[in-house]
């Protein structure tokens, strides 16, 4: 069994979820009609999603047991997957338009040397797309992940990106709860129609305000990149929402808020009850003590009455 992290979404769903099928949604819209590399491609969820518009691709991945996987379950005319060290591609240089690299430099130490080898495959028009955790937010509120071993921060992964290519361009991800409404017909059924995005946000003092639709994203957690040799002719990522509405994640949030809550409950039951015996453990003590200075009364009448009958 692979002892490597690996995102599956036919057996995981919810945040994660979101994360990584929002990423290849950007990418799968920058590699239509290219023919493509997607790298450590694992199971291949995301190879599939990128040959719903690309001409070919063929996803890479150091595991035998994944590719085996990927090849059982996604099938497809323009999708081909091998096994494959990414530091050592078995492809001619100049094989691709696009290599895509979702999530997988902060698994390995020299980035350097990965870098080098997708842009030996690639065309010297072609794009590199390739995303990372931003260290700094990443980091902010869990323990490190033990699976990644160089994670860096955006400034540092431009940097290095652009050791490597003339051209990058950058997009952060986060992940955001939201707010929706869609219009029902009567008897509760859905009515079909495009959702219009209300831009929250608070004034100096406080007070909400309601805004024009432009998103921005504060403190990105992802980066993805998109790297050229050549002129970057492509439109720009732009602002976009991932969301899919067989998974709730507000419903998973109210879950875990109700898990914590629990939790509280029983930690004041826990507490309740430990104040409980300690004054209970109080009152023993004490009953210890007075037998135990009765016991001593006891002693002395005895040894005095023995004093006498000795005499």
């Amino acid at each position: 069994m692979d002892q490597i992290e690996r995102f599956d979404p036919l057996k995981s769903r919810g945040r994660i979820a979101y994360e990584h099928l929002h990423r290849y949604a950007l990418c799968r819209a920058q590699v239509a009609g290219k023919h493509v590399l997607d790298l450590a491609c694992g199971t291949g969820y995301g190879t599939r999603l990128l040959a719903d518009t690309a001409q070919s691709v063929v996803g890479v991945d150091i595991s035998e047991e994944a590719i085996a996987t990927a090849k059982t379950v996604h099938q497809r005319d323009n999708l081909e997957f091998q096994t494959a060290d990414c530091f050592s591609l078995p492809f001619e240089a100049e094989r691709f338009d696009a290599v895509v690299a979702n999530e997988m430099i902060e698994h390995v130490p020299d980035h350097a040397a990965l870098l080098a080898e997708a842009r030996r495959v690639l065309r010297n028009d072609g794009i590199l797309l390739i995303s990372t955790p931003n260290k700094a937010v990443y980091n902010r509120y869990q323990a490190p992940n033990p699976f990644h071993v160089s994670e860096v921060s955006t400034d540092d992964f431009a940097a290095e990106l652009s050791a490597h290519f003339r051209n990058v361009r950058l997009v952060g991800t986060r992940m955001a709860l939201v707010s929706m409404s869609e219009d029902l017909a009567v008897g509760g059924r859905r009515k079909a129609g495009k959702i219009d995005v209300h831009l929250g946000s608070y004034a100096d003092d406080g007070q909400p305000a309601i805004g024009a639709a432009t998103l921005r994203v504060g403190d990105p957690e992802y980066v993805l990149a998109m790297c050229s040799d050549g002129a970057i002719n492509a439109a720009p990522f732009g602002n976009s929402i991932y969301f899919n509405p067989e998974d709730n994640l507000w419903i998973e949030h109210e879950k875990v808020i109700a898990w914590a809550s629990h939790l509280h409950l029983d930690y004041q039951d826990l507490y309740e009850t430990l104040v409980k015996r300690s004054e209970e453990l109080s009152d023993c003590r004490q009953k210890l003590l007075e037998i135990e200075q009765e016991n001593f009364r006891f002693r002395k009448i005895i040894n005095d009455l023995q004093s006498r009958n000795d005499t």
